[in-house]
């Protein structure tokens, strides 16, 4: 009703100190963009690794078989 307001003071605190910040719930850094069809190859280990592991493998194998001979 029109006629029935009460005349309420405006509030004591000043406005500007109840602002919320985001800045101070930010936790981290946003993360960059990338497409949608983004799909990435697992973080296993890669091809190349295991060709260098089987690569290697004999020449390892021929080291440890002639120290011990010495």
């Amino acid at each position: 009703m029109p006629l029935c307001r009460i005349n309420v003071p405006p509030p004591t605190v000043d406005p500007l100190t109840e602002r919320v910040r985001v800045s101070h719930y930010v936790v981290g850094r946003r993360v960059g963009m990338h497409p949608a069809n983004d799909n990435p190859r697992p973080r296993g280990s890669q091809a190349w690794q295991w060709i260098v592991g089987i690569a290697a493998a004999p020449a390892l194998g021929a080291v440890v078989l002639l120290s011990g001979l010495f």
